[in-house]
């Protein structure tokens, strides 16, 4: 058990602060709806929260879409988000977002293994440290999103069909500001991130009249790599990320729902996550993933309030050593 525990924390602290991973806090992602599918969304995603895995996706925004999320992450560190996007006929969108996670009250301990020598004067002295206030510092990283994205449309000869399939070819930017604050110290960074996909419908593709859509995705994150400046004079280079998504859409029209499956893999972490949702009149939505954290819950509801389309999204995680921990969030379209 605390072995366990022990190592969780190193993984934060690594998640965190650490060299490469020195942006790692975005892999968390902004959406609930994500959360609950594994995080694995890069190729479904069409709100403004799709920047974070593949920014092609906010050329799907018709009018503004604002959203917002907040979470406790096994009551170590919160993360929230704020962003909005504006779209122009759904073929065009421009966003900015702001992302920040935070660690708070951390304690300041002394080194008792190199200020006391002895055995019993160390227990002695932790006895006495115990029961004193410690001083605390703060962990903040925040990183601020400028994105753009838009949708073409091609007609692609695949070689098996008389006709031509006609395929949606969104491409998305992102210019990513990083900063981080620890103790005393402060760094900076910037980053680009390059994402599109291939959307094509299924009766176009394989000649099967009921089928739904599939959907092909590519990103680029910290292309050229992202150095993390610090005012130690240290740096931490962030390597470039590349993500494959693949999504599917099935509607079942007899129940007037949809079926959606996702799948992600990161070059980086060379790991493969995914999730499933199920959708009842586009209102009610459950969803199920799974990624390294294990298992992953959580429902959705879509309803009009005052002319406005309202989204209200929670997520479930859970690990076997630590608190669960709840993710919500929301969007406005208008």
């Amino acid at each position: 058990m605390k072995v366990k525990f022990f190592t969780v924390m190193f993984l934060l602290v690594a998640f965190l602060f650490g060299g490469k991973y020195a942006d790692a806090f975005l892999d968390l992602g902004v959406s609930a709806r994500s959360l609950a599918m594994g995080n694995s969304t890069g190729a479904i995603d069409t709100t403004g929260t799709a920047f974070v895995f593949n920014p092609a996706g906010i050329a799907y925004v018709r009018n503004f879409d604002l959203n917002c999320m907040y979470t406790v992450n096994f009551g170590m560190a919160s993360t929230s988000y704020i962003g909005i996007v504006k779209g122009v006929k759904g073929e065009v969108g421009f966003g900015i977002s702001w992302i920040r996670l935070s660690v708070e009250d951390i304690p300041i301990r002394p080194d008792i293994f190199r200020l006391v020598s002895g055995e019993k004067e160390r227990r002695d002295t932790v006895r006495v440290i115990s029961r004193l206030p410690l001083n605390t510092f703060d962990d903040f990283e925040d990183a601020f999103f400028i994105s753009v994205g838009r949708k073409f449309v091609r007609y692609v000869d695949f070689g098996w069909r008389y006709a031509k399939v006609r395929v949606e070819i969104p491409v998305g930017l992102n210019v990513k500001l990083v900063r981080k604050r620890l103790y005393y110290l402060t760094g900076n960074g910037i980053g680009i991130d390059l994402g599109f996909r291939l959307r094509m419908r299924g009766k176009d593709l394989f000649e099967i009249r009921n089928i739904g859509d599939l959907v092909i995705g590519f990103t680029y994150r910290n292309i050229g790599g992202c150095t993390i400046y610090w005012s130690s004079k240290k740096q931490d280079c962030v390597e470039m990320d590349r993500l494959f998504s693949l999504g599917f859409s099935q509607p079942v029209k007899r129940f007037d729902s949809v079926i959606v499956i996702s799948l992600q893999k990161s070059q980086v972490y060379n790991e493969m996550t995914g999730g499933i949702e199920f959708g009842i009149k586009r209102a009610i939505y459950f969803r199920a993933g799974y990624s390294d954290v294990g298992l992953l819950l959580g429902v959705g509801l879509n309803f009009r309030k005052f002319g406005f389309l309202v989204s209200i999204d929670y997520a479930l995680y859970m690990h076997e050593d630590l608190t669960a921990a709840h993710r919500v969030g929301g969007g406005v379209k208008f």
